[in-house]
């Protein structure tokens, strides 16, 4: 089974440590090799606008290697002039995330835009270059100065295998129905309904709204894992719920006693693995963007997947 992830080349592994130009350039050319040879790969792979101006080899920086060699320089100064800096996430807020390991602040690095992609439920991970303080996964840090809110960003900087990683690299969703296809195969720990998109489809594809939906996906799905194997909340559960589940402003919440009684009809759904089986969900996350809602069964009340019925535009509109 492949993955949808999206990978960012960390920069602040490059620190100099190279003995000489040509050992960098072996390892530059794992990377470009593996993007070259699997689309899905290249179209994941992000670097930072810092990255050409690091040094890598004796006294020489990223952008001088690659420019004095021919074969590279169209590879890399396209993809980086393409790829770089960051793509936008969606998400308007910028958040300052430190390095627990090394006390660095990441913010505007390649660690700190892997931290934001998975803040929006998107899977990323880290490329480090050997031998710059980043051998080792995963990566943590920390996030508002807050160290007991902190993010382990998985790290590979064993380029040699980077094609084996490339490979792996499902390609991105284009439209909901691929969507509905990645998010079934990536999130182990729901029961996506094969009929739950069917309200989404009425609606154009937007990008946006799947990282959103894949977004709230990833809480259910991470919350279903926190658990004990008997259902019971582990630390972990109960900081998922605080996070998500509670206050004005909560992803997830119960519809209001009035709606529940009102669209009775709508918030019930078929359950299509156990036929005649239908299921009353008021319990749903919230999209503001295109008033989406995600509706789900809740509570769960013991270890198992955790169902998802519908997922569409809103049902409770009066």
């Amino acid at each position: 089974m492949g993955i949808r992830m999206f990978f960012v080349l960390n920069e602040l592994s490059l620190d100099d440590q190279y003995l000489s130009e040509d050992d960098f350039k072996r390892d530059l050319k794992y990377i470009m090799k593996a993007r070259q040879g699997y689309p899905s790969f290249a179209s994941s792979l992000y670097c930072s606008r810092l990255l050409p101006e690091r040094v890598a080899a004796r006294g020489q920086t990223f952008r001088e290697i690659v420019q004095k060699d021919r074969s590279l320089t169209r590879l890399v100064l396209e993809w980086i002039n393409k790829k770089g800096p960051f793509f936008q996430s969606g998400e308007n807020e910028v958040e300052f995330y430190w390095s627990i390991d090394s006390d660095i602040e990441v913010t505007y690095s390649g660690a700190g835009e892997a931290c934001r992609i998975m803040d929006s439920g998107r899977e990323s991970s880290c490329i480090s270059f050997p031998n710059g303080g980043f051998d080792y996964s995963p990566v943590k840090v920390f996030r508002d100065y807050n160290p007991s809110d902190s993010l382990s960003v998985a790290n590979h900087w064993k380029l040699e295998n980077i094609d084996e990683l490339a490979r792996k690299t499902l390609p991105k969703p284009f439209n909901w129905q691929e969507l509905q296809s990645y998010c079934m195969q990536s999130f182990a720990n729901l029961e996506i309904i094969g009929s739950s998109f069917d309200g989404a489809k009425s609606h154009p594809y937007s990008d946006l709204l799947a990282v959103k939906i894949t977004r709230l996906l990833h809480i259910l799905d991470d919350y279903v894992d926190s658990l004990d194997s008997d259902g019971s909340h582990s630390d972990r559960s109960d900081q998922i719920i605080d996070n998500y589940f509670t206050g004005d402003r909560c992803l997830f919440s119960d519809e209001s006693e009035q709606n529940k009684k009102r669209f009775e009809r709508r918030l019930t759904f078929r359950d299509t693995k156990n036929t005649g089986k239908e299921v009353f969900c008021p319990w749903h996350g919230k999209i503001s963007h295109g008033i989406f809602r995600i509706h789900f069964e809740w509570p769960l009340g013991e270890k198992r997947k955790l169902g998802v019925y519908y997922i569409g535009p809103k049902l409770t509109k009066h």
